[in-house]
């Protein structure tokens, strides 16, 4: 699988899961995300990583993100349309 089948295989997965707890309404769309996750191993291998997308986001578009996201709401899941 292709860095770009994978990317839009997990947009494809965003979108809906978006879709089904309501950050994404029907009349939106989801233009760019960053995904940071951890991982472990039974015996105790752990790393981390990041991936982004979709396949015609820039480095620099995704760190803008990054930054957006640290700034102004990292940790409060609420539409950037929002005070609170």
């Amino acid at each position: 699988m292709t860095e770009e089948e994978k990317q839009a295989h997990i947009h494809e997965a965003l979108v809906e899961a978006m879709r089904d707890v309501g950050y994404l309404k029907d009349d939106q769309i989801l233009t760019g995300w960053c995904f940071a996750f951890e991982k472990a191993s039974a015996s105790g291998d752990a790393s981390a990583g990041t991936i982004y997308g979709p396949a015609s986001m820039t480095t620099w578009r995704a760190i803008g993100l990054l930054q957006w996201a640290d700034r102004f709401c990292l940790g409060c899941g609420e539409d950037e349309d929002d005070d609170e």
